[in-house]
């Protein structure tokens, strides 16, 4: 396993992140219950990442790649705007290790996550890093979230 930066730069690099993206926010759909063509994450396209200001890195496995974590930043804050896993490499630890990764990288910072409040496994992986859910909200008709915070560690 492998977690490097991904440029946004290099086309190939972007569309391999689009594919992961896709796959695994196609699952979430399912997971949540609603139709992926409703579900915001899977209407954005190759274009909109591209455009995205969110620092992505990336993790491969054998040379593929096989999820992501797009970070956004603002002053001490750090937030994972997603974290996607190639469903042929779930349960893995690929999320773990690029949650890690970042946590290592940025350990001054606080940073915050959501997910659908259905999405149990992602919950259960924030909370094993320390994350805590500070509120719960409907982002879309049929989808609650659950925001999760998790404040800087200096060590």
């Amino acid at each position: 396993m492998r977690i490097r930066n991904i440029d946004k730069n290099i086309s190939d690099d972007l569309l391999q992140v689009y594919k992961v993206f896709r796959a695994a926010y196609a699952v979430e759909a399912e997971i949540l219950d609603v139709p992926p063509t409703s579900f915001f994450p899977l209407t954005l396209t190759l274009e909109d990442l591209e455009k995205s200001e969110d620092e992505i890195f990336g993790i491969e496995v054998d040379g593929t790649l096989a999820g992501a974590i797009f970070l956004e930043k603002s002053n001490h804050t750090i937030t994972i705007s997603s974290l996607v896993v190639d469903p042929k490499y779930f349960r893995k630890g690929l999320g773990k290790s690029l949650i890690n990764y970042v946590l290592q990288k940025y350990r001054t910072m606080n940073f915050l996550a959501g997910t659908g409040s259905k999405n149990i496994p992602a919950i259960k992986l924030y909370e094993k890093f320390g994350f805590q859910a500070t509120s719960e909200e409907t982002v879309e008709p049929s989808i609650r979230r659950v925001n999760l915070k998790r404040l800087a560690r200096d060590h």
